[in-house]
């Protein structure tokens, strides 16, 4: 029984090792022109994990001449959320390019790229109605504004 403890004590004590170093370390990548990025571990986890996601949104660095029609919508659900506008607006940009009919490969739907689950949360009868999807995804901003205390990172 107590060499059982011991056992587990110092799996414990080398698991907490094990993540602080890696909280620590640090990952050279090297480019094919020669330069190379420098990460943080965990850092370069993450980018690995969006590499890998089953479906990146296509972002045109050109600005959609369709967006203005959003703005007055985006305007009054951001006061009325207390929602940065240009948040609203970046997130139509990356997730949907402005497009309000987009469908993602896994089922996101909309300008704010809304899966069914949490269009039906915040209250969206309809993901493709510009309007109501922007709305659902301000409300689902406001929240995890609200959850992580308004980093940014976090949301």
């Amino acid at each position: 029984m107590i060499n059982c403890f011991f056992k587990l004590q110092f799996l414990t004590i080398a698991l907490c090792v094990l993540l602080s170093n890696l909280a620590n370390a640090t990952v050279i990548e090297f480019n094919d022109d020669g330069t190379a990025t420098v990460y943080e571990a965990l850092d370069y986890l993450q980018q690995q994990r969006r590499k890998t996601r089953p479906y990146v949104a296509k972002f045109s660095s050109k600005t959609p001449a369709n967006r203005k029609i959003y703005d007055t919508i985006i305007t009054k659900l951001s006061t009325k959320y207390n929602v940065d506008a240009n948040l609203i607006k970046a997130v139509i940009a990356v997730e949907s390019s402005y497009n309000k009919n987009a469908v993602s490969p896994v089922g996101a739907q909309g300008l704010m790229q809304l899966m069914p689950m949490t269009a039906k949360r915040f209250n969206v009868s309809n993901s493709f109605d510009p309007e109501q999807n922007i709305a659902g995804g301000t409300r689902y901003l406001s929240t995890l504004h609200k959850l992580f205390d308004g980093d940014l990172q976090l949301i």
